[in-house]
């Protein structure tokens, strides 16, 4: 999952797959200092988005529609409804 700090769309989102007990590895961009840029073009280029979250299962992008609409574990169901790597 691809986060910035204090986006309060990736707080949500790591919130409400840690309850669901989903694994994930989180990548923050605020931490790439001036490789930041490079890696939100490489973002857009895979999914036309510029927006965080990025979630990524198997090397493919999880769309999630903004603003936030999936509430009450329905984002860690769609991830678990995703076929096995």
């Amino acid at each position: 999952m691809y986060t910035k700090e204090h986006c309060p769309y990736c707080i949500r989102a790591k919130n409400e797959l840690q309850a669901d007990r989903v694994s994930y590895v989180e990548k923050n961009l605020s931490d790439y200092g001036q490789k930041a840029e490079a890696a939100v073009k490489g973002l857009v280029e895979l999914t036309q988005c510029r927006t965080v979250p990025q979630i990524f299962v198997c090397g493919k992008s999880v769309f999630i529609q903004r603003p936030w609409n999936v509430h009450g574990g329905q984002l860690s169901l769609r991830m678990h409804s995703l076929p096995q790597c």
